[in-house]
């Protein structure tokens, strides 16, 4: 009996089958606890992402709004909480859930600040006893805002007088556009000390000076217009002098380049505007604008050009002299200067030095070299060769060139630029 005894413990204690079953039951527990972390964990990850990224969305769009000065503290407040809505919710199902966003605003420092609570409810993470995972988001930027000097060499030709492919007149299309664009970048209220100009070179056959055309022809333009000027100055913004004054259409009356035939001289009516951040005046003057003459679009992007130069500074005087290059400089530039170039035909016509096209493309290149932003757009879908011409001339880059072949395009176009040019003036 003793034996059978002693047997049975033995057989007992030497028997694994049951320790296999408990030890397999714990590491299960654990081998799910992990993956429930490691799930929870990636769940958490993609929500305070997203969460993230629209508070960043919103950073920006209350910055934007309140350094414009159109909203108050309140409004502005309410504009944030918008976009981190509008982004957050949009797409696919949320993982968790966000809190009331809480927007903190300097306007003396340029500072925005969003903070939001992201919660996540846990899947098999909850065998541990923790039910949700937190991930609070907090975004912050301080916005150095910059001064824009922005000049527009715009098409008045006498094809803009034409139809766009949604029946709308292109010289209409362009003042409507022109309207947006100037209330999209000028702040309606500006702080003390920063500057946002823009200024407008039309053009056609020539450029109409106005009041500068004496001093730009050095007394001799009876039209008020000029063409190009020759020697050491062209492609250049060399001030105007003794050996540099632009020549006249009595200098020159025929067109030079064959590139579409030759075409007649016509001075346009429409008159230059030197850089001013007066909204009505810049609108009003556009709107006044009609569609005359064939295009020398390099007589457009020379004197846009000259209307942003700090050479040309004392040429416009009191406010409208352009500030110097040296402040576009550097890793925290204080300054913006842009060309922003549209046409809705090719190149055609030049008075001196080879066809417009090469002109143009060759003042581009010098302009940009002296941190000129450059901009292009090829409005009602003209020739290859045009938009080669406005490719080449703008600045490297998608966000630099736009094909707008209706009204609508236009208005996004510039909308587009606009949106560039903010953004890039309000620096994180």
């Amino acid at each position: 009996m003793h034996r059978l005894l002693t047997s049975s413990v033995q057989n007992f204690a030497a028997d694994e089958r049951g320790n296999v079953a408990v030890l397999f039951a714990f590491m299960s527990t654990i081998i799910l606890l992990v993956a429930g972390i490691a799930i929870d964990y990636a769940r958490t990850v993609n929500m305070n992402s997203r969460i993230g990224a629209a508070a960043d969305a919103a950073t920006l769009a209350a910055g934007r709004a309140m350094l414009d000065g159109k909203l108050n503290d309140e409004e502005v407040e309410t504009l944030a909480k918008n976009y981190v809505r509008v982004n957050a919710e949009s797409g696919s199902a949320m993982q968790g859930t966000y809190s009331e966003p809480v927007i903190s605003l300097d306007r003396e420092l340029g500072s925005v600040k969003v903070d939001v609570g992201v919660r996540v409810p846990t899947t098999l993470s909850r065998l541990s006893g923790r039910t949700e995972m937190n991930a609070p988001v907090s975004t912050a930027a301080v916005f150095e805002q910059k001064d824009v000097e922005v000049a527009m060499a715009l098409d008045v030709t006498g094809s803009m007088s034409e139809y766009t492919s949604d029946r709308v007149r292109k010289i209409d299309a362009l003042k409507k556009s022109f309207k947006l664009f100037v209330d999209n970048l000028l702040p309606e209220h500006m702080p003390d000390g920063r500057k946002v100009r823009v200024a407008v070179a039309p053009y056609s056959s020539g450029v109409n000076m106005s009041s500068f055309a004496k001093a730009a022809s050095g007394s001799r333009s009876r039209d008020k217009c000029v063409i190009e000027r020759t020697g050491g100055a062209v492609n250049t913004d060399r001030p105007v002098g003794s050996a540099s004054y632009f020549k006249v259409h009595e200098d020159q009356p025929k067109d030079t380049d064959n590139t579409e035939g030759r075409r007649d001289y016509t001075c346009p009516d429409a008159d230059i505007i030197p850089l001013t951040d007066d909204r009505a005046m810049l609108t009003r003057t556009v709107d006044d604008y009609r569609a005359s003459g064939s295009t020398g679009g390099h007589l457009g992007v020379q004197w846009a050009w000259n209307l942003i130069s700090e050479d040309w500074a004392s040429f416009w005087g009191g406010d409208s002299r352009p500030d110097p290059y040296a402040k576009t400089e550097g890793d925290k530039p204080e300054l913006i200067k842009a060309v922003i170039l549209m046409t809705d035909g090719v190149f055609n016509t030049s008075f001196y030095n080879g066809n417009s096209s090469t002109q143009a493309t060759a003042l581009c290149e010098a302009m940009r070299k002296k941190n000129v932003l450059v901009f292009s757009i090829a409005f009602g879908n003209p020739p290859a060769q045009a938009k080669r011409t406005l490719q080449d001339c703008a600045t490297p880059g998608r966000e630099y060139y736009a094909d707008a072949r209706s009204a609508t395009d236009l208005d996004a176009a510039l909308s587009k630029f606009a949106g560039k040019l903010t953004q890039l003036r309000l620096s994180q």
